[in-house]
């Protein structure tokens, strides 16, 4: 299908601060006539244009616009605005994504590859040996610290916030820092290397291990948990080998408070509302319930053989375990880690807890049931069949979407509410409003309303998971000729036709 009367955006460049930088008054003079007025400054240079513009091609009242676009070597969304680094590696700028205005740009050099981490209202850039948390709002530098090497796999480290912490977690290695101002807190926690080699004299052909595999679990009042590699020493002093650990680190200094050893290399482990830390050994199997401020045992529980997953839900853990072809769910209070309710699923049929991520979402090729479980009362509520040919998504409105042949959508309790034919590619991204399609060249955008084709955007642009708004959708694409790109998806009307 073509669209019909197809409007042709060319994006040029876009300045990423239009408005004048601040230029000191001169010194007053001896006499006060006549007054003096500084000369405006001129405006900033606007950043490069993109060797490769993307072309947006929309349908008559589709609703989709461009918001804002321009040359970007890196993009990041904080609280309002779009955060961007420019691709001369000389300045930063910021752009409200909603109305595409400039709220600032400043001078920033970098390295090439610099990576930007949002973090609420602020951005970390990660410039390769060095972590600047800048202000969101205003563009202000809050702190430059050293930061673990931003190197190649499986030396890289990704920023991670979970829980009001913040640390730079790589495969090897694991460096918790303060997320106001990127300071390091303690010290950098290396896992153990493993290096796999073969018979063979091409470096591409060797790959490295770590284990653990490092992770943040948050803060609990005044102490930070990860899982990391602990040295240990023998009795007389002397280095003998390292233990994988579920550490708690003082939040302010970073030194290490306590130290539990894991009860295997490669453990599941998260963090409760009330402050516990959960460890759950598949190999005993238990599950592990440990205070995250002091490190004590709060519980522990025996669980069944079978393939385990835990997640924390309020108040409740939940243990699924699948053995014998069927699923069984278990909770435990994470206080006192009594049993608040079982249960036991039909044969192939597959657990969907609220906000845990799905199962096979895009396997296709086999059909799957889905049981719709509410946590809080252990009780079936509903059940959603996966055809062979469907992937399936959460709707952002309520429900599930279901894409192969047709798009169905179901409701929370997995009744039908609507089904038309669907016959473009395989979706990628489903939104309240609409549905993108993505082959690599190019994206394709439908309404939810009719599943009529409303844009296609051309220039192998990707679509990021950045926490816009429904109606927002950041595109992103990198290398020399780097753009990003913010998608609007409003309301499409009735006018195009098909």
């Amino acid at each position: 299908m073509r669209l019909q009367g197809l409007g042709l955006v060319a994006l040029a460049a876009c300045t990423t601060g239009g408005a004048a930088r601040p230029v000191p008054a001169p010194e007053p003079a001896p006499r006060v006539e006549p007054e003096v007025t500084p000369e405006p400054a001129a405006p900033p240079t606007p950043p490069a244009t993109p060797r490769d513009p993307p072309r947006v091609l929309t349908d008559p009242g589709s609703g989709i616009t461009v918001a804002w676009a321009g040359a970007a070597t890196a993009a990041v969304v904080t609280q309002g605005n779009l955060v961007v680094l420019e691709p001369d590696g000389e300045h930063m700028g910021a752009i409200g994504w909603r109305d595409g205005e400039p709220r600032w740009r400043i001078e920033l050099p970098v390295r090439a590859g610099a990576r930007l981490h949002g973090l609420d209202d602020r951005v970390v850039v990660h410039d390769f040996d060095r972590a600047l948390v800048v202000e969101g709002a205003r563009g202000r530098v809050l702190g430059q610290h050293p930061a673990p090497i931003d190197g190649r796999p499986p030396y890289s480290h990704t920023m991670e916030h979970r829980r009001d912490a913040c640390a730079w977690v790589g495969p090897c290695g694991i460096q918790a820092f303060d997320c106001d101002n990127g300071a390091p807190r303690g010290q950098y926690f290396e896992s153990t290397e493993i290096r796999l080699s073969i018979d063979s004299d091409d470096p591409s052909e060797h790959d490295t291990q770590c284990s653990p595999e490092p992770s943040l679990l948050g803060r609990h009042l005044d102490t930070i948990a990860i899982i990391a590699n602990v040295p240990r020493t023998d009795e007389t002093g002397r280095p003998a080998g390292s233990m994988p650990s579920l550490i708690g680190l003082d939040a302010t200094t970073g030194e290490r408070q306590w130290a539990q050893p894991m009860p295997a290399d490669e453990p599941s482990a998260g963090m409760t509302d009330d402050g516990a830390c959960w460890v759950l050994d598949a190999d005993a199997p238990q599950l592990h319930l440990h205070e995250c401020d002091t490190g004590q045992l709060r519980w522990t529980r025996p669980l069944g053989v079978g393939r385990l997953e835990a997640h924390a839900m309020g108040e409740l853990m939940v243990v699924a375990r699948h053995h014998g072809g069927r699923w069984r769910l278990s909770a435990y209070s994470t206080a006192t880690g009594n049993v608040a309710w079982g249960l036991r699923l039909p044969r192939r049929q597959i657990p969907l807890l609220a906000d845990a991520p799905i199962r096979h979402a895009h396997a296709t090729g086999n059909r799957r049931i889905y049981a719709l479980i509410d946590p809080a009362r252990g009780a079936i509520t509903g059940r959603v069949l996966a055809g062979r040919d469907e992937e399936i998504w959460r709707d952002p409105a309520g429900g599930f979407v279901l894409i192969g042949r047709d798009l169905r959508e179901v409701d929370d309790e997995g009744r039908l509410t609507r089904q038309l034919p669907f016959t473009a590619l395989r979706a990628h991204t489903v939104t309240a409003g609409h549905i993108l399609t993505h082959d690599g060249e190019a994206i394709e955008v439908f309404d939810r309303e009719q599943l009529r084709e409303r844009a296609r955007i051309e220039g192998r642009l990707s679509i990021e998971p950045a926490p816009l708004a429904p109606d927002r959708l950041l595109l992103h694409r990198r290398g020399e000729d780097a753009v990003a790109l913010v998608l609007g998806l409003e309301a499409p009307g009735r006018s195009g036709r098909r």
